[in-house]
């Protein structure tokens, strides 16, 4: 079974100053992007649209804190459920650094040294690993900043169209445009250029339901060729059901739980189940 809190708080105490560090940076330059746009795009636009990327932000943080501080399943001991169908235990191994019984799609994080289930990857963002339990937290965090960097985007862009009509396309309206909306708009287009591809994998990773660290071992084991499906692919609402909860409602809330199962026995898909039988 996954650890308790206290445990989980305590293996996460020596990672804090990197994640304090990284959210007052955010925290400033957000203070500082959002002081600029309510001083130059309100001019344009209509308040609703600053207000909804203020809203953006502050679920963005939220997940990142959430992705930082959720424990991710956190393997400490043997005491497993004795109720486990037998299938569940098929799978099962030993990790030869911690020496513990791991289920299936659990994984050693070498970051931390401790096995996680169903491991993903340890975010550097985040300062934490990504496993079963917070990686809703990370979706979300993935999600919000592609919105959030693409309203500001959109919002640049707005300026410029804004003079280029004013002006005409001249030399005139380039240099009337506010200095800082250039630089604001080639950073938010390099981010995105990194974001969007990663948030891509990441829900092609639950349309297959694989993890980061799955998907790059059957690849491993497969001359490199793209997974089509997976063993645990119930399809992809149902998939996003076992990553985000199973209530619609909560799903784009960083404060309300994810998952409801144990994280330790999955159901495998109708299709494997035939070919098992």
């Amino acid at each position: 079974m996954c650890c308790s809190e206290q445990e989980a708080v305590r293996v996460m105490q020596k990672y804090k100053l990197g994640i304090i560090s990284l959210v007052v940076y955010i925290l400033l330059a957000f203070f500082l992007i959002d002081t600029y746009l309510w001083t130059t795009f309100a001019l344009f636009t209509h308040p609703t649209l600053l207000y909804f990327l203020n809203l953006l932000g502050v679920l963005a943080l939220s997940s990142l804190y959430q992705s930082h501080r959720a424990n991710p399943g956190y393997l400490l001991d043997e005491d497993w459920d004795s109720n486990l169908p037998p299938s569940a235990m098929s799978e099962w191994g030993l990790c030869s650094r911690c020496k513990l019984t791991t289920p299936a799609r659990a994984f050693h994080c070498y970051q931390i040294e401790k096995c996680i289930l169903r491991y993903d990857h340890h975010c550097p963002y985040a300062d934490a690993p990504i496993g079963f339990f917070n990686y809703k937290y990370y979706l979300l965090l993935l999600t919000y900043g592609c919105l959030s960097t693409a309203l500001i985007m959109f919002l640049c862009l707005i300026t410029v169209f804004v003079y280029l009509i004013h002006h005409g396309v001249s030399w005139e309206a380039f240099y009337a445009i506010p200095l800082t909306t250039w630089p604001l708009l080639l950073a938010t287009m390099a981010v995105l250029g990194g974001l969007v591809p990663l948030t891509q994998f990441h829900v092609n990773l639950v349309r297959l339901n694989l993890s980061t660290k799955e998907y790059f071992v059957w690849k491993r084991e497969n001359d490199q060729k793209e997974p089509e499906t997976s063993k645990w692919d119930l399809g992809f609402l149902e998939n996003l059901k076992q990553v985000m909860g199973p209530s619609y409602a909560s799903w784009w809330n960083p404060f309300t739980h994810g998952p409801v199962i144990e994280g330790v026995h999955f159901p495998y898909s109708p299709a494997y189940e035939a070919k098992r039988q």
